[in-house]
């Protein structure tokens, strides 16, 4: 059984809000259909969320379609949770700007991180990527296949209450995204090959069983809404564009 966040279910129920770095005293509504089809080109900028109510990570799964601009050999951050200056809770990175990578805050003071050596992020191609984790385990997908299971590395050993940053603003030698990136996903469980095929090539309707949170980037402006009810909304920070040129 999967473990469900009990203050995102609270903000549900209550009709409330979380996003406040970028809610701007209410929620902004989110497109929920591919009208535009527009994804987040990130230029030295990133997405900062206020995520309060998402704590804890014990099992989940964290997953993004992106396209990387340049590689200059750095490791790029796709999506995490942290604040600078603090190891990060979480956050999925392109190791070297080649392979998909994790790294969690072991609780003792370290960054413990896993890289999936078999994966591949070509550059200037849309490649979706994603990690599940648990108590026990570790899985890397890069577009809908699985290429690595590991049992050395597992979930955060801490709760956080840290904002989420999208393409940037984490530490541990990271570098910001650079290029573009679109359907940044947040899951309660550790989801298989299976749940990753039949949902990592349509958009969210916010009423997806364990989905806690989805950004899929089909505003404008530098709002960048949350399709659940929670309302994890947020702001780009920085140098951004926004392309039609999405995945879907």
């Amino acid at each position: 059984m999967h473990r469900v966040d009990v203050g995102w279910l609270a903000a549900i129920l209550l009709g409330g809000c979380s996003g406040g770095s970028g809610g701007g005293g209410g929620c902004p509504a989110p497109v929920l259909e591919a009208t535009n089809g527009t994804a987040l080109v990130l230029e030295g900028g990133h997405v900062e969320i206020e995520a309060a109510t998402l704590t804890s990570y014990e099992d989940a799964t964290l997953q993004a379609w992106v396209r990387l601009a340049d590689d200059l050999g750095a490791d790029r951050q796709i999506a995490g949770k942290g604040r600078p200056g603090e190891t990060p809770a979480f956050v999925l990175f392109a190791d070297g700007g080649e392979n998909p990578a994790v790294g969690f805050d072991d609780g003792g003071g370290g960054f413990e991180t896993s890289v999936a050596v078999a994966g591949d992020i070509p550059l200037g191609t849309w490649t979706h990527v994603a990690v599940a984790w648990n108590t026990s385990s570790l899985a890397f997908y890069v577009n809908g296949a699985v290429v690595v299971n590991t049992t050395t590395v597992t979930g955060p050993a801490v709760a956080s209450d840290a904002p989420i940053f999208l393409g940037g603003g984490l530490d541990e030698g990271g570098q910001p995204w650079a290029g573009d990136i679109d359907e940044v996903r947040l899951w309660a469980g550790a989801h298989d090959v299976g749940q990753i095929l039949g949902d990592y090539e349509s958009m969210m309707t916010g009423l997806e069983s364990e989905l806690l949170a989805a950004w899929n980037f089909e505003e404008s402006g530098r709002t960048v809404a949350d399709v659940m009810p929670a309302c994890h909304s947020g702001k780009v920070k920085g140098e951004y564009s926004r392309t039609s040129d999405a995945p879907f």
